[in-house]
């Protein structure tokens, strides 16, 4: 059993009678999206979340404390703890699982229900820069006893560089008027703590059984047009809600698992396209530009389909960089581009058809062009849609 927002604590014994060697061996704990992890000991693997490697062939007692912080209304949960093992030292493929306890967890009621969506998701999430981190705190009484002199906090840690967070603080939409405090963490990140209490919103003085209370913010991340991105050397943004109340005169504390956000590039990819006719004939010129500024991309690829009796203009093919293939029969383009470095903030690709006849049940010229890329920070894969084209049926014959 478990109480929403309470820290617990995970004892894990491995026991070792015959001294085997466990070389290359790991524990991992899967929390599914209702525990996190805020201390351990021994330390965790610095590179992968929720992985204990085993370094000792001696017995080992591992400890794990975190929270758990399900979905309003939610009454059970699992953690999953596994005893994982690779052959080759790199770990280059997945490990074999050889032993595995998951432990079902009820969720008990309690005297408050909290929560933090952003951006419609109370889970970790992908933004880009230029975006707005749209946010709001719902805390509801589900006890039967008043809750009095109610504080929400929500902790929300940034990439900063010379104390700048990437967050833009001074154009923050704050209906509630919640306080702001700023605090650096260290050189690459910044902290900023929007704060509700009684002087904010005067029902958190006292909430009654059954009352639910919300608070909204509205915070934009920089663009490329307000600072240079490259400087920023995190890709991660982390959400923190933390409620203090009084029951009965006691004070309590609960705070939920850390939404956190990864920071993708601000890829942007547009669809541009004008047309010119004669003899009836209509010839389409087409733009697919890529523009980003904050991280380095990989694997690019963009393609459409292209419907319709057309004649490819190959000589009005222009190529910035990478591979154009286009299909005569499939009428399928693809651009491939292995690497969009840093500095190059444009990449524009020009082709060009003209559409020789036309067919009166055709209303589109092509399909929505997709893009998806890498980004060799973070790791994502980002997939975009440019418009398609549409005919103009009162131009052609």
């Amino acid at each position: 059993e478990a109480i929403f927002g309470s820290e617990v604590e995970f004892k894990v014994s491995l026991d070792n009678p015959d001294k085997q060697s466990l070389e290359n061996l790991a524990i991992e704990l899967d929390g599914g999206s209702v525990f996190t992890v805020k201390s351990s000991n021994p330390k965790p693997d610095q590179f992968v979340t929720n992985r204990w490697n085993i370094t000792s062939s001696s017995d080992q007692i591992f400890s794990v404390k975190g929270v758990f912080s399900p979905d309003i209304g939610a009454q059970n949960g699992e953690v999953i703890f596994r005893l994982i093992g690779w052959k080759d030292k790199d770990r280059s493929k997945d490990g074999y699982v050889y032993a595995q306890k998951s432990y079902s967890v009820k969720f008990l009621k309690t005297e408050v229900m909290a929560n933090l969506v952003i951006n419609g998701a109370s889970r970790n999430m992908t933004v880009q820069p230029g975006e707005t981190l749209n946010g709001t705190v719902v805390l509801k009484n589900s006890g039967t006893a008043l809750l009095k002199n109610v504080t929400a906090r929500v902790i929300i840690d940034a990439p900063a560089f010379e104390k700048n967070s990437i967050l833009k603080w001074t154009e923050i939409i704050n209906p509630q008027d919640a306080n702001i405090m700023g605090e650096q963490l260290n050189v690459e990140k910044r902290r900023g703590i929007l704060t509700w209490n009684k002087s904010k919103i005067l029902d958190l003085r006292q909430v009654d059984p059954n009352e639910e209370i919300t608070a909204d913010f509205g915070l934009p991340i920089k663009s490329a047009e307000d600072a240079d991105l490259t400087v920023y050397k995190g890709a991660e943004i982390e959400a923190t809600l933390e409620v203090r109340y009084e029951l009965n005169g006691e004070n309590k504390i609960i705070s939920n698992v850390p939404i956190k956000m990864t920071l993708n590039s601000d890829t942007d990819f547009e669809t541009r396209d004008e047309v010119s006719y004669v003899d009836g004939k209509g010839t389409y010129v087409i733009k697919w530009i890529v523009s980003n500024t904050f991280h380095e991309l990989e694997n690019i690829k963009i393609q459409t389909d292209i419907y319709g009796d057309i004649t490819w203009l190959a000589d009005q093919l222009s190529v910035p960089g990478g591979s154009v293939d286009f299909n005569t029969e499939t009428k399928k383009l693809i651009w491939m581009i292995d690497k969009m470095p840093l500095g190059l903030d444009i990449l524009a690709l020009q082709f060009a058809f003209t559409l020789n006849s036309n067919n009166p049940t055709q209303t589109n010229l092509t399909s929505k062009s997709t893009f998806e890329a890498k980004d060799t920070i973070t790791g994502e894969v980002m997939l975009k849609a440019g418009k398609e084209i549409i005919l103009n049926k009162k131009l052609t014959n």
